[in-house]
């Protein structure tokens, strides 16, 4: 073989060795035969997917890994399944809807046939439990306290082996469907106020936890039932109000007219607040609500406290007197002139109350002391005083004029004859009517003069019919003025009534009161009709009834009589149409009482009441729509206090 190239040889070699073999294996030579070869032991490295959800549809797993063959065999949880060769790496198997219906982790395994072959590892494929999910609950809160109660937790993915925590603590659960579960709250659970977080919890394989939903035990919506008082007078002095109705917290709020007030909690059924004096300054309602703190609580209903009309104590005169004057000036203050003093001594002091301040200072005095006065407002603002009975119990003839840009007295022209307890009537022509009065020894008189402010001095007019003293005189809307009632020279109380005539001078007789009565009062009514209430009567005493004076026909019918008889009272006409009364004497009793009568109704109410019983005081409508009560006395002491009707909106 010398010279033959290497590569040549082998080649040959290759060639007797291959022919050899061949003639092996055909049974040439009459030797024994060659085994074939042995299948490899397959090798999983991963399942795609590795896992599912119990309860997942039907799915192709592939196998991954090596040394597969067309005839590996593959088992799931131990069961053949029919494999799909893909490559020596790959082989797919389908699960059914039943493979995965129940959570665990299931072996699958290839395995190779013989020779050689055999199981492959094992690789588990996890059918899991899913995670559950909260969607609502019922109820999904209650009040604080309630009774023992089954919540009902809605949501997806419940296992009868699902778990329930409430406010992180275990509560059994009883299984109703895959969307439905429920769990017992006992009591305790709901004795507290707060957000409890309720949470499903499903188990291993896969499985966890839910998301958290809230149940809400809510403090009550509180309820107001009635207050205790239920209204007060305005000025009334500080109280205790007490508020009744149930839910009520020791926490709760108590808002007073939209103002916050400190609670006393005394039960779930009753609170009170203090009531300071400000609280009660105003005529109005003022809403009254609790309110109960988060969570759930919230406003109660509104109930109102009614501060009623009534009277406040303001400034003092500077000297107490009675049958004095009060004249509203066009400053909106309040001339008081006059008067008669504890000992039965005439008055020359004169005062003003300034309505802002709520305080009396002293002005000019008059030039003579006198009481049981007249004073009339002039339409140039002065203040006209006519007549009285001045020192030595003399009834004067004298007249004065108060200058208010001055603030004194002058006199005026003299009256043609002496005069007390008369009436003075500012004409609508400008002129001032005196008629009648008691004289100097005590008789009523029938005579009545005009006063002139551009002359200053008096003149007579036509008399009366009839002699009078402690009568009333009204303007009425025609211009004429009206006379009624009054005591007479025999000093016997008048039902009698006269109409003055300023065109001609004169007075003529008018339908009569339906009772005789002396020191009442007359009041001039929107509707133009003239309330007559109260006064004297010298057969049955002190007066209830009242009567309406219709001017245009000149009668007079009975309408709703006084709550209280009284006379020497005040009876003011308030910007709402109605009639203050206030004050006045029942017998030897001074009164503290007030009414108000309502035109529309015919009738009187009783008011809030004076802070001191007073009788021939005096009461001055306001600007600010209030009324002044001035003076007076009350048993045998003449009064210096003051007061203020609040009549409210």
């Amino acid at each position: 073989m010398k010279g033959i190239p290497r590569y040549t040889q082998l080649l040959a070699a290759f060639h007797v060795l291959a022919v050899t073999i061949l003639i092996t294996a055909c049974g040439g030579g009459g030797g024994s035969s060659v085994p074939p070869p042995s299948n490899p032991v397959p090798s999983i490295t991963s399942l795609s997917p590795s896992s599912a959800t119990a309860g997942a549809a039907a799915l192709t797993l592939t196998i991954n890994g090596t040394n597969f063959l067309s005839s590996s065999t593959v088992t799931y949880n131990s069961a053949a399944h029919s494999a799909t060769f893909m490559s020596s790496t790959q082989l797919t198997i389908s699960l059914t809807a039943g493979d995965q219906t129940t959570a665990g982790a299931f072996a699958v395994v290839v395995t190779n046939p013989s020779p050689g072959g055999g199981a492959s590892n094992s690789v588990n494929f996890a059918v899991n439990n899913p995670v559950p999910t909260v969607a609502s609950l019922s109820p999904s809160s209650v009040i604080v306290g309630a009774a023992a109660q089954t919540l009902t937790i809605y949501g997806t993915n419940f296992l009868s082996g699902s778990t329930v925590t409430y406010n992180a603590v275990a509560h059994t659960a009883t299984f109703v469907s895959s969307t439905q579960l429920t769990i017992p709250l006992t009591a305790s659970d709901q004795a507290t106020t707060g957000s409890f977080p309720v949470v499903v919890t499903n188990p291993s394989p896969g499985g966890g936890a839910s998301n958290s939903v809230n149940f809400t035990v809510n403090n009550p919506v509180p309820v107001i039932t009635s207050l205790s008082p239920s209204s007060a007078t305005v000025g009334a002095a500080a109280q205790t109000l007490t508020i009744k109705g149930t839910n009520f917290l020791s926490s709760s709020t108590v808002a007073y007219g939209g103002v916050a007030h400190g609670i006393t909690f005394v039960s779930s059924t009753q609170l009170s607040i203090l009531l300071n004096a400000s609280d009660q300054a105003t005529v109005t309602s003022y809403s009254v609500v609790v309110t109960n703190p988060s969570p759930g609580g919230g406003p109660s209903n509104s109930v109102n406290f009614s501060v009623t009309p009534g009277f406040v104590l303001t400034g003092s005169l500077n000297t107490g007197r009675t049958e004095h004057t009060a004249t509203l000036l066009s400053s909106g203050m309040v001339l008081i002139a006059g008067g008669n003093t504890s000992n039965g001594e005439p008055l020359a002091s004169a005062e003003l109350y300034n309505p802002a301040t709520g305080t009396f200072t002293l002005t000019g005095s008059l030039n003579t002391a006198r009481r049981d006065q007249t004073a009339t407002l002039l339409n140039n603002g002065m203040v006209l005083i006519v007549g009285g009975e001045g020192p030595l119990a003399a009834a004067l003839n004298t007249a004065e004029l108060y200058n208010p840009d001055t603030g004194t007295f002058a006199v005026t022209g003299d009256l043609n004859a002496q005069r007390l307890f008369q009436t003075a009537t500012l004409l609508n022509n400008g002129m001032v009517l005196i008629a009648g009065g008691e004289d100097a020894v005590g008789n009523g008189i029938a005579s009545a003069e005009l006063y002139n402010p551009a002359t200053g001095t008096f003149t007579v007019t036509g008399s009366l019919n009839t002699g009078r003293f402690n009568h009333t005189a009204t303007l009425l809307n025609n211009g004429m003025v009206l006379i009624a009632g009054g005591t007479n020279p025999s000093d016997f109380n008048l039902a009698s009534a006269e109409l003055y005539d300023p065109a001609t001078g004169t007075f003529t007789t008018t339908g009569s009161l339906n009772t005789g009565r002396t020191s009442h009062t007359a009041t001039l009514l929107n509707d133009g009709q003239v309330l007559m209430a109260g006064g004297y009567n010298n057969l049955n005493g002190d007066v209830a009834s009242a009567e309406l004076c219709n001017s245009a026909v000149g009668t007079f019918t009975v309408t709703g009589s006084l709550n209280t008889a009284r006379q020497s009272n005040t009876a003011t006409l308030l910007t709402n149409g109605m009639v203050l009364v206030a004050g006045g004497s029942n017998g030897s009793l001074l009164l503290t009482s007030a009414e108000l009568y309502e035109p529309t109704a015919g009738a009187f109410t009783v008011t809030g009441s004076l802070n001191t019983g007073r009788t021939s005081h005096t009461a001055t409508l306001l600007n600010n729509d209030t009324v002044l009560v001035v003076g007076g006395f009350t048993g045998s002491v003449v009064l210096a206090s003051a007061e203020l009707y609040e009549p409210g909106p």
